[in-house]
C-alpha cells in the first residue's frame, strides 16, 4: 500500500499515512461539507490492514477544530480499529482547547481503542 499525503486546505486537514510504520495523523481544520465522504478512504484504508493483520496501527489527531461531520466519521474510523489487536489513538490538544478535549473524551468513551491524550507543546 501506498503512502498517503493530503494537503490541508481551508476546510479540511492535512493527513497523512505512513504505510510502513502504521502511522496515520490528522492536523488542522476538519469542516467539510460531508465528513462521511472525505474520510472515506481512511474507513477503507483501517479494513484493508485488518485484512493484512498490521501489527500495530497508530492514529494521532491534532485538531483545531471539527465540525459534527467529522466527529461523526472519526467515530466510525475508530470503531472499526478495534478489530485491530495494538491499535492507538493518540488525542492532541491545546492546553486552553476544552472543545477538542471534549471531542476526543466523548469519543474515547464510545469505543474499545486505547486512547493517550497529549496537551500540545509550544513553540
Amino acid at each position: 500500500m501506498k503512502n498517503i499525503f493530503i494537503k490541508a486546505t481551508a476546510l479540511t486537514p492535512q493527513i497523512v499515512l505512513n504505510t510502513s510504520t502504521g502511522e496515520f495523523s490528522v492536523v488542522g481544520k476538519s469542516y467539510p461539507e460531508d465528513g462521511l465522504v472525505f474520510y472515506k478512504f481512511m474507513l477503507d484504508y483501517v479494513e484493508k490492514i485488518i485484512q493484512i493483520k498490521v501489527e500495530t496501527f497508530t492514529l494521532t489527531f491534532d485538531l483545531e477544530y471539527a465540525n459534527t461531520s467529522s466527529a461523526k466519521s472519526f467515530i466510525s474510523i475508530i470503531y472499526k480499529m478495534q478489530e485491530l489487536p495494538n491499535a492507538k489513538v493518540i488525542w492532541i490538544y491545546e492546553k486552553e482547547d476544552d472543545q477538542i478535549l471534549e471531542l476526543g473524551t466523548d469519543i474515547a468513551e464510545l469505543v474499545n481503542v486505547p486512547f493517550e491524550f497529549k496537551i500540545k507543546k509550544t513553540r
